[in-house]
Formats: C-alpha cells, structure tokens, sequence
C-alpha cells in the first residue's frame, strides 16, 4: 500500500498540515521520518526526540521559530509511537514498514 495513502486513512490532514505548519525546510526530512523511517538532520532528531537543549543549540533562527508548530503538527497528524523520546526516534520504521 502507498504510505502517503496509509497515513491519510489515519491522519487525513497530514499532507495539509505539513504544508500550513512546517517551516518548508524542514518538510521534505519530516515526512520522510514519518512515511519511510529515515533519521532526519539534527535539529529534527532533538524535536521529535524531545531534547529541547539540543533543539535549540542546533536549531538556526527558523528552526527555532518552527518548534511549536512541528510538535503540533506531530502530535495532531503523526502516530504517537513516532515521537517523544529517543527510543521512539531510533525504533521508528515509518509506516511503509508499518503497514507492510
């Protein structure tokens, strides 16, 4: 099954929600976390792995402004085991792998 199809049955606002909330550069690499499982850059990891300090000492100034907008957008249209601490980042398969 398409994962991009497999996450709308479940969260049928994440295509719109990752344009209308995610800073643009930082798109591409969350929804490939999310769909495929590949570890994104480094500011990310500390976002989804909730690592505030590390957030903010990697994030450069529109990273930063984007904090509270990627968590709300995780939190509302992305499976929880997919965030929240570092087990969850490391062990997160995507949900290509998911739904195989």
């Amino acid at each position: 099954m398409n994962p991009l199809y497999e996450i709308e049955n479940h969260f049928p606002d994440f295509r719109k929600n990752l344009a209308d909330t995610v800073p643009e550069h930082l798109r591409e690499g969350l929804a490939r976390y999310v769909i495929h499982g590949i570890i994104p850059g480094s500011f990310l990891q500390a976002v989804i792995g909730n690592d505030l300090h590390g957030a903010i000492r990697l994030g450069d100034d529109d990273s930063l402004a984007g904090i509270k907008s990627i968590l709300s957008f995780l939190w509302n249209s992305t499976p929880a085991q997919c965030f929240g601490d570092r087990v969850r980042l490391v062990q997160w398969r995507g949900l290509a792998r998911e739904s195989a």
